[in-house]
């Protein structure tokens, strides 16, 4: 299992990412998503702004206020973006499920994969 830590940096590495590819792959959107990793029992909340940039990434859970919804297992976190894993193998494993919008993937994950 991973660390919260490493969770934890690899979504700041996210939120850098996303302001390196600029605002306009998430301009007028204004949605947000909710990671949860069951196996270290937390959660963080990704919103974004309508200009596109990152507003916020606290540790926090609201499923109901999120556009989408991603729950992973943290070493299948990890492994996509370390690409040691696909999102596919992690879907045929049972370590991620996605509910919601997957428009809120689209604007935020693939940009950053």
């Amino acid at each position: 299992m991973a660390t919260k830590e490493a969770v934890k940096d690899q979504l700041d590495k996210i939120v850098t990412k996303l302001e390196e590819v600029g605002p306009y792959v998430a301009e007028d959107w204004g949605g947000s998503v909710q990671f949860i990793f069951p196996d270290l029992d937390a959660a963080w909340f990704l919103q974004m702004a309508m200009d596109g940039t990152v507003e916020s990434l606290v540790e926090k859970i609201d499923e109901e206020a999120a556009t989408g919804v991603v729950e992973m297992h943290s070493d299948a976190f990890i492994g996509v973006y370390a690409k040691t894993m696909s999102t596919d193998e992690a879907r045929a494993k049972g370590q991620m499920r996605t509910r919601k919008s997957m428009e809120a993937l689209i604007k935020v994950i693939a940009p950053t994969l």
